[in-house]
């Protein structure tokens, strides 16, 4: 079996009934859902993925 999610190159989301590729689509989906993966299946909390997610973001541009 085919892991969910693959960080290592280009981040790749894999369909769990056909594992076909779902489409990423933005730096920030890509970059919740390696924070996710990273979490190895622990949870995350809000504040913690804030901070990796959106740590950097310059407030005039959202």
């Amino acid at each position: 079996m085919q892991p969910p999610y693959r960080v290592l190159g280009p981040c790749q989301a894999l369909r769990t009934d056909d594992g076909t590729e779902a489409d990423l689509r933005g730096a920030r989906l890509r970059a919740l859902f390696t924070a996710l993966a990273a979490a190895g299946g622990r949870g995350v909390g809000a504040g913690a993925l804030i901070g990796q997610v959106w740590a950097d973001a310059d407030p005039a541009e959202e």
